[in-house]
């Protein structure tokens, strides 16, 4: 169960700076085409924004049940949770930052525009202060790259989520001259923030794991190497996109939208493994705290 209510939390909050990554960086801030298209979108945050508030709530009451046993003592639990704890708190800032989006929400205008990327990139900055990177504190190169690591994959991985929701409809009532740019604009969008992603993710890896021989040996190590392969094979269906489908996209070939289209569809479904064997790995016990627990249990022990 928990790990379902963890990939829901990545879900929503990667598409939510995914689509406001698109509204700033990669649609245009005028022109009718446009406008529809951010109608859809905004449309489509509000649905996350409010999947992110009961994700969280659930979060919230599981911890809580965990922490007692009982559901009626865990409802008791949930206020000393939230104003004690150090999650609590980061909820707290989360419910706020939530509150703001919900309030903005279907007002185009670049200032706002700009004002969600940043609140959306906070909400990235929560999921960091909330995992295994904050373990040893909130104010530490790993929490710090962690958060890079996630406000990254929002852009690129989310707006992946968000330019397939274009994809469903509004891009073929585009002119194929709007149509380009906006994949093209993405497709740079995506290409920069991938290096942030890897350094990222090598980072937490090399913080994780006591050696390499742990990616085998440990149960955390095996679902990170699972999550490797399915990032591996993300990066190969982004790179067919840009370099062998976007060429014909941008030749006006026959066939040249829906076989894009298609290759999108194949990225979203890889991500979405991604975002599972994510939410699996934040429940699981990291191969270097592991070796820490064995040992002292052994030193116990003798």
């Amino acid at each position: 169960m928990i790990v379902f209510i963890k990939a829901l939390i990545f879900l929503t909050t990667l598409t939510l700076i995914g689509i406001y990554g698109l509204e700033c960086f990669v649609l245009e801030p005028n022109g009718t085409e446009t406008r529809i298209v951010f109608k859809r979108l905004n449309c489509w945050a509000r649905g996350c924004l409010l999947g992110l508030i009961a994700a969280t709530a659930a979060d919230l009451l599981h911890r809580a049940f965990d922490m007692t046993g009982r559901l009626s003592q865990a409802i008791q639990a949930i206020h000393p949770l939230l104003f004690i704890t150090h999650v609590g708190h980061v909820w707290i800032v989360r419910g706020v930052l939530l509150i703001v989006l919900l309030l903005t929400v279907g007002f185009d205008r670049v200032g706002l525009r700009w004002l969600r990327i940043v609140l959306g990139m906070a909400l990235g900055v929560t999921i960091a202060l909330t995992g295994h990177a904050a373990d040893h504190g909130d104010f530490t190169i790993h929490v710090l790259m962690d958060s890079i690591h996630v406000m990254a994959a929002g852009l690129w991985v989310g707006g992946l989520f968000g330019l397939a929701i274009v994809l469903r409809g509004d891009l073929k009532a585009m002119s194929p001259d709007i149509q380009v740019r906006i994949v093209h604009r993405f497709s740079a969008l995506a290409g920069t923030v991938l290096l942030a992603v890897i350094i990222g993710g090598a980072f937490n890896a090399y913080i994780s794991l006591p050696n390499i021989s742990a990616l085998w040996s440990t149960a955390y190590g095996n679902f990170l190497s699972l999550k490797m392969l399915a990032v591996s094979l993300l990066v190969a269906f982004g790179a067919v996109n840009r370099y062998v489908v976007l060429p014909r996209l941008n030749n006006r070939q026959g066939g040249s939208r829906a076989l894009f289209a298609k290759w999108i569809g194949r990225e979203v479904w890889v991500a979405l493994v991604v975002l599972g064997l994510t939410a699996i790995l934040c429940e699981t016990t990291p191969a270097r705290h592991a070796a820490h627990i064995q040992t002292d249990g052994s030193t116990m022990s003798s």
